[in-house]
């Protein structure tokens, strides 16, 4: 009786991977930053993860994707910014064989919506295959917020971090489709079944 629940549970998993929508996570992990001041260190670096709905296709030049993200996470190694609490934009070139993202340029900010007083962070991680831009972060303090505006109408210069690596160095992409992880899951359960009758007829 168990052993036919997991049978079921098993297909199911399966059936509804095959079905789904194939959403991909894209996770970007920068190279450590080699130029900061407190608190930011050379052990942090910038973190992003983003949800797409389906995958990105290439285009050949450098296109704004950030519509098609779902959701994403972006963390600077001290700052954690997601859809929301700021706003993301995202320009990527999308190799048309690999799907890997090959040129990037990308800029999260919380500028906006802040109470007065509150810290302000500016993040952005910028790379071109054959610029090779760095990496950087800013945390900036506002001076004021006019309630009406909810924009900062001047800053005080705070912290920051940079990368600087030679051209060809970029951070690394990891694209990784849903329903794949699903459909693994479920053939190793099958499989873990399968064994597990196995060992019970003998």
């Amino acid at each position: 009786m168990v052993l036919k629940s997991l049978m079921s549970v098993a297909c199911v998993l399966v059936f509804t991977a095959f079905k789904a929508n194939a959403s991909v996570i894209y996770t970007y992990t920068g190279n450590n930053f080699t130029s900061t001041t407190v608190p930011y260190t050379t052990d942090m670096n910038v973190t992003l993860q983003f949800e797409t709905a389906i995958p990105l296709t290439g285009t050949g030049a450098m296109t704004n994707v950030s519509a098609g993200i779902l959701s994403y996470t972006m963390f600077d190694g001290i700052k954690t910014l997601t859809e929301e609490d700021s706003v993301i934009d995202v320009f990527m070139n999308i190799d048309t064989t690999t799907g890997q993202p090959t040129e990037w340029s990308i800029h999260a900010t919380n500028e906006f919506g802040q109470s007065l007083g509150d810290t302000v962070n500016r993040m952005k991680t910028i790379y071109s295959s054959y610029s090779g831009g760095p990496d950087s972060v800013e945390k900036i303090e506002c001076i004021s917020i006019p309630p009406e505006v909810g924009e900062c109408m001047g800053f005080i210069y705070g912290t920051g971090a940079d990368v600087f690596n030679a051209p060809g160095s970029p951070g690394s992409w990891s694209v990784v489709p849903i329903p794949a992880a699903i459909w693994l899951f479920g053939s190793g359960l099958i499989g873990l079944i399968g064994l597990v009758r196995r060992k019970q007829s003998v």
